[in-house]
């Protein structure tokens, strides 16, 4: 299913990170790459978060969940993935926003709302960007 794709998705991003740090000529000890490791499964459960409620979490908000300062999860993320957290949270409104446009008769403008736009020019603009389509011609196009 579609959750298990992208926590698969996830886990290979973290791993091809952790794959490129350890290529490096001053590669780190076992006891570093074993704490490395730990780090990974908590970016997998923020990232799992951040999917979730993708329409209202805030790096801050997210960072207060998991007992982290906000600058720090910032940099764990950027770190482990190469992705900031207001990429992963674009990313996730705008998958929402696909499935919302290919299961459900909702207006655009209703979509953008529940994929947590609050300014439906700049879901237009994301979408389109993300999509090289507007949202109704991904719902002509992909209506299931």
């Amino acid at each position: 299913d579609g959750l298990t794709r992208d926590l698969a998705e996830i886990r290979f991003v973290i791993f091809l990170a952790q794959l490129a740090r350890s290529a490096r000529p001053d590669a780190v000890s076992e006891e570093a790459q074993a704490k490395e490791t730990a780090a990974s499964e908590g970016v997998v459960r923020i990232l799992w978060y951040i999917r979730e409620y993708s329409a209202s979490a805030t790096l801050q908000s997210t960072a207060e969940y998991f007992h982290y300062n906000a600058s720090y999860l910032s940099r764990l993320l950027s770190q482990e993935t190469g992705r900031s957290f207001r990429d992963w949270q674009k990313r996730f409104r705008l998958e929402k926003a696909a499935f919302l446009l290919e299961t459900k008769d909702y207006s655009v403008q209703a979509v953008a709302q529940l994929a947590g736009y609050s300014n439906a020019g700049s879901f237009y603009q994301a979408f389109q960007t993300e999509y090289r389509m507007t949202p109704g011609q991904y719902r002509a196009r992909h209506k299931k």
